[in-house]
């Protein structure tokens, strides 16, 4: 590993000792959004903090205890849409703060995803659609809804959109696939083929030159050349690291972060195939992590409560 980075630099002062949920940054780079569980002191599920000083700025009631699933800003920073466990998607808006359903439409939401730079959020549940925030527009559904599962569980087919707001990358369904849908043209660009039907994570970079999938159980990471079609298959991690559990790529660079299941932090060059952090920072699941948006910062978030910051100038 060259110019590796071993340990990251600091660790959040969260009040909360609970797990760590969500993870995002404002696009301007001013907020990091902090997701938690609510624990019995009553702490914030939600909080704010400077991804300059790293100090706290304020906790955000959002009307709910419950844990919070994801949380992502949307393109002007001023509205924070979240799910928690009642999988009823809501918009915090900063301005006013004030909270409101999105919209009763939508059913056991799990995942939310902004298009980078857009106001076109992904909304998964029992059904997978694309909805522009500000008209209430809904610009796309997937055709295919989720079924219960024997355990009566719905387990939503992931989607994921480009910073052009033109493609929806979809992950899962009956056929066992993750496709590219073009809007604009209405039809299916890219397929690719795999062996499961539901997934727990999807996300391409910038401008989808890569696509990467995680599958439910977490036992693999699928991550394709878009263009080529090609799978790109990585070398093996050290033998602790099993179990992908969330990742996020770089916002100008071609690095792509993984949270592992056992705590362990992995950050890829995918041009050269270097491995920058290969470490074990955190104890059990990382739900969530993200990156500043000028790329200087990589912020981890552990099952165990801890936030941590990686400072990933030595690479830039």
């Amino acid at each position: 590993m060259e110019n590796n980075i071993r340990r990251p630099i600091m660790e959040l002062a969260t009040k909360n000792p609970t797990p760590i949920q969500a993870l995002d940054v404002s696009p301007d780079g001013s907020m990091l959004l902090v997701g938690q569980h609510t624990n019995n002191s009553r702490h914030p599920n939600l909080s704010i903090w400077s991804p300059t000083s790293w100090q706290h700025i304020q906790d955000v009631n959002v009307g709910s205890a419950l844990p919070i699933l994801m949380a992502r800003f949307s393109a002007d920073g001023q509205t924070i849409a979240l799910v928690d466990t009642d999988m009823i998607p809501r918009f915090y808006n900063l301005v006013t703060n004030e909270t409101q359903i999105f919209t009763d439409n939508y059913i056991a939401v799990q995942w939310l995803s902004f298009g980078h730079s857009t106001d076109v959020l992904v909304v998964a549940g029992e059904q997978t659609s694309a909805v522009n925030i500000n008209s209430g527009n809904e610009l796309w559904s997937h055709s295919e809804k989720s079924e219960p599962n024997n355990a009566g569980e719905i387990l939503p087919i992931l989607a994921s959109i480009d910073s052009s707001a033109n493609r929806i990358a979809i992950a899962g369904g009956k056929n066992k696939q993750v496709s590219i849908f073009n809007l604009a043209e209405q039809l299916i660009e890219k397929t690719f083929n795999t062996d499961y039907s539901r997934f727990r994570w999807i996300d391409s970079d910038l401008h989808m030159k890569y696509l990467a999938a995680i599958p439910i159980n977490g036992e693999r990471l699928y991550l394709w050349d878009v263009s080529s079609g090609r799978e790109v298959h990585l070398n093996d991690f050290v033998e602790e690291a099993t179990g992908y559990w969330s990742l996020r790529f770089h916002p100008n660079r071609n690095y792509l972060a993984l949270g592992m299941r056992g705590g362990y932090i992995v950050l890829i060059n995918l041009s050269g195939r270097a491995y920058y952090i290969d470490e074990n920072v955190h104890r059990g699941f990382i739900r969530d992590l993200c990156f500043t948006p000028d790329g200087r910062f990589l912020i981890t978030g552990g099952i165990e409560g801890t936030v941590k910051i990686w400072d990933l100038e030595p690479i830039q």
